[in-house]
């Protein structure tokens, strides 16, 4: 439910709306607590929305980060390119496209 972040060291939630159980949790108690997180998680002032123009940009950090994205018009094109970047234990920065 929670991890360092590899680069920065900071603890983040690995949370989302597909987690269904933590492991040798009474499912109430599990359930609760999911909730809890997701609440925290996704509260107003940790969201942020964006208003999508032409040639816009958006970059975000995908370790500590929950995403998604709002429904869109079926009739515009929408082109998503994603690219992850980490750092290789000998300090030296690896690439490589995850989905295009």
């Amino acid at each position: 439910l929670a991890h360092r972040h590899p680069d920065t060291g900071r603890i983040a939630l690995y949370v989302n709306s597909l987690v269904a159980e933590i492991e040798g949790w009474d499912p109430d108690d599990a359930d609760g607590l999911l909730e809890d997180l997701m609440v925290h998680a996704t509260d107003e002032g940790r969201v942020y929305g964006h208003a999508w123009e032409v040639g816009d940009l958006v970059i975000f950090d995908d370790i500590g980060t929950i995403h998604r994205r709002d429904p869109s018009d079926p009739e515009q094109i929408r082109t998503m390119r994603q690219l992850s970047t980490m750092l290789a234990d000998d300090g030296l920065s690896t690439t490589g496209p995850v989905t295009a």
